[in-house]
């Protein structure tokens, strides 16, 4: 009788032989799924990186996946309250998923990080960090100007809405989403305000509404059930750049620089009545201080602000000559009061005799030595000749020894020979 020892020994003896039979074949396959292995691990592993997220589309099992195993939606790391504004960041989330699953809730389980998938399947990476875009709308005003405005679009995804983001809108979500939104309702808005508001104060309310509106519709139209903010989480609207018509740009500065004018010229005007009121008051001073010194001002104050006076002359750094009134003050000549006064006479000093008064018919004097003579023109009038005297009889009057004077002089020649 053969025991379980033989039967045990004799079939590992026939897979040997089996092995040895089918050795190549074998070797074949083991290459050929190795090599198959090595081919399609590319899309059985798939790393994705910081600041990403993925999408599983999974081409035997429902398509991309937006909910959990058992019908739920994910849970993500912002959390936002009913007005669809964010209110809690959960970075440990991963952490404690049995008790995310407890509540009835799973994590978005395509982070960052390794994934196997199936090879028939596929993960979609999204951008889930802050992102930004440009787009230029053309707008109209409330009075029908049209204007080309550049708006920013700053904007992150929604992790645990990643699935339905990739369903419903796709890859392309940003011009097929976002942009035209937001265009929509930026036209809505400038349409209310004026050319000028866009350069006012009043911009930063127009960002604000577009911003505004745009989440509402974003909370309304694509996620009412939570009234939240759906697909996307947006933070700013920036309005960067204005281009008006070449005109109406021109106009709108002229009326800035006009109306700093203005502001300018009113204060010039509130300058002027200030400047007046001050002459007012100084000349108000004025008056009332000379009242007090006319009342007593006397002539001894006024001597001791002469001689201040020429102290002040004499210490002066710039005075070369300093003139000293010739009173009996010795005051300068403006404050001796010497008007009218006439000068000394100085000792030694010769006075020429006074000049002998001319005799009638007799020649002038002649000028001067230093005094400067001046010809006169050749055909200036001469003056008239003096008649001849007619002849006299000789009597006592005219009798020179009976004369005791001198002589008298002889008379002049006639003037006609």
């Amino acid at each position: 009788m053969r025991g379980p020892r033989y039967w045990f020994a004799y079939a590992w003896w026939r897979v040997r032989m089996w092995f040895h039979a089918h050795a190549v074949t074998l070797a074949l396959v083991l290459l050929v799924l190795t090599a198959g292995v090595i081919y399609l691990l590319p899309d059985i592993i798939v790393t994705i990186a910081s600041g990403e997220s993925g999408v599983l589309w999974q081409r035997f099992d429902g398509g991309t996946v937006t909910v959990d195993d058992r019908g739920r939606p994910f849970r993500g790391r912002i959390a936002t309250d009913r007005a669809g504004e964010p209110t809690a960041l959960d970075e440990q989330i991963h952490e404690h998923d049995d008790e995310v699953d407890e509540l009835g809730f799973e994590t978005w389980p395509y982070s960052e990080g390794l994934h196997w998938k199936w090879p028939w399947d596929r993960i979609f990476i999204y951008n889930i960090r802050l992102q930004q875009v440009s787009a230029t709308y053309d707008a109209l005003t409330n009075d029908g100007l049209s204007v080309n405005v550049e708006v920013t679009i700053r904007w992150k995804p929604i992790e645990e809405d990643l699935g339905k983001l990739h369903r419903d809108i796709g890859p392309d979500y940003v011009q097929t989403l976002l942009v035209p939104l937001v265009g929509s309702f930026a036209r809505q808005e400038i349409a209310s305000y004026r050319p000028e508001a866009l350069y006012s104060p009043d911009r930063l309310g127009i960002q604000e509404n577009i911003r505004q509106k745009t989440k509402d519709a974003l909370i309304s139209r694509f996620h009412p059930e939570e009234h939240r903010e759906s697909y996307l989480l947006l933070e700013d609207i920036l309005i960067r750049n204005i281009d008006l018509p070449p005109t109406v740009e021109e106009a709108i500065q002229n009326k800035v620089v006009e109306k700093h004018l203005a502001e300018a010229y009113e204060h010039r005007l509130e300058r002027e009545r200030q400047e007046a009121e001050r002459k007012a008051i100084e000349a108000d001073g004025i008056r009332r201080f000379q009242e007090t010194i006319n009342a007593t001002i006397s002539d001894g104050y006024l001597k001791w602000k002469g001689i201040d006076a020429t102290l002040e002359l004499a210490k002066s750094s710039n005075a070369k000559v300093v003139v000293i009134g010739a009173g009996e003050d010795g005051l300068p000549i403006i404050l001796g009061g010497l008007e009218g006064v006439a000068p000394p006479a100085v000792a030694g000093a010769v006075t020429p005799p006074p000049a002998p008064a001319p005799v009638p018919g007799s020649p002038a004097p002649p000028a001067s030595p230093t005094a400067e003579s001046t010809p006169a023109p050749q055909n200036a009038a001469r003056p008239p000749e003096a008649p001849s005297a007619a002849p006299t009889a000789p009597g006592p009057a005219s009798n020179p020894a009976s004369s005791p004077g001198p002589a008298p002089a002889a008379a002049p020649p006639s003037a006609s020979r």
